[in-house]
């Protein structure tokens, strides 16, 4: 909420409201706040005060009036740089692509649809300029269900609008990248729900291949590589053996010493009464 009043330069008496609901778009913002806020981040995180009138002069050439840009620092600069590399992913291979610049300039952006589809949003920046397309019912909430024969979202007409006027307004800009993040200070870290589970497949030998058991998200790695999970080191698997007897047991023992055993199944389900003589 911090983050959002800074961006957006708002004080004490229209700040946001400390709502959950916000992070979804419940608390208006202009097109000029939304534009305002993602120039703050082509900036490096300097939040620059709009203005309308850079400067006067009178009929003589004298200079009456000349703009002084003031801003304060919202972000860091690190962080405006890593959102910027997303939201430029977002145009190459996300909802943005239909705003991709003629010239090849590249940009970054972020779509946004209200729900009934009553407004729709595309909000992107260069590092020559940045600008805010919205589209909707300036005074009532109109459901755009069918817009040139599709639902209207932000990817669809808004993108495509900003597209369009960014790469006539910039047509004689030379093509600048964006500004690259640094590297992370560590590794990422996939986060999981406290029960979710992951598969994990144990190699048995040449014989047995492979078989799969579901554990704790927690209690897995993820080779990234490889785009698989592995057992942690102290993670049990759950296991059914058969007994001399012919009786199914349940077993939790280090998944690491699993190819050492000789299982009949796992078990994620538990055996089904009757069979093999229970």
């Amino acid at each position: 909420m911090e983050v959002a009043n800074r961006l957006l330069g708002r004080g004490s008496e229209d700040s946001f409201r400390p709502y959950l609901s916000m992070s979804l778009g419940a608390q208006e913002v202009t097109p000029l706040e939304q534009a305002v806020a993602y120039a703050a981040i082509a900036n490096g995180g300097l939040r620059m005060e709009p203005f309308f009138i850079s400067k006067i002069e009178d009929a003589n050439g004298s200079v009456l009036y000349q703009h002084v840009p003031r801003g304060r620092r919202a972000i860091k600069a690190t962080t405006a740089a890593w959102v910027s590399e997303v939201l430029a992913n977002n145009v190459v291979a996300g909802t943005g692509r239909r705003a991709r610049l003629e010239s090849g300039q590249p940009s970054a952006g972020k779509t946004g649809t209200a729900q009934d589809f009553s407004d729709a949003w595309y909000v992107g920046f260069t590092p020559h300029l940045s600008t805010a397309v919205w589209m909707g019912h300036p005074e009532e909430k109109v459901s755009m269900t069918d817009i040139q024969g599709r639902e209207g979202t932000g990817g669809w007409v808004p993108a495509r609008i900003w597209g369009s006027y960014m790469t006539r307004v910039l047509e004689q800009q030379e093509i600048i990248p964006l500004s690259k993040p640094p590297p992370p200070q560590r590794k990422s870290q996939p986060l999981y729900l406290a029960d979710e589970k992951c598969a994990v497949d144990i190699d048995l030998g040449p014989e047995r291949g492979l078989m799969q058991f579901d554990l704790p998200c927690a209690m897995t790695q993820v080779d990234l590589d490889a785009g698989i999970f592995l057992p942690h080191p102290e993670a049990n698997c759950r296991m059914t053996e058969l007994s001399a007897t012919g009786i199914h047991r349940d077993e939790y023992l280090n998944c690491a010493l699993v190819p050492n055993r000789n299982p009949v199944t796992t078990t994620t389900e538990p055996p089904v009464d009757g069979e093999n003589g229970t």
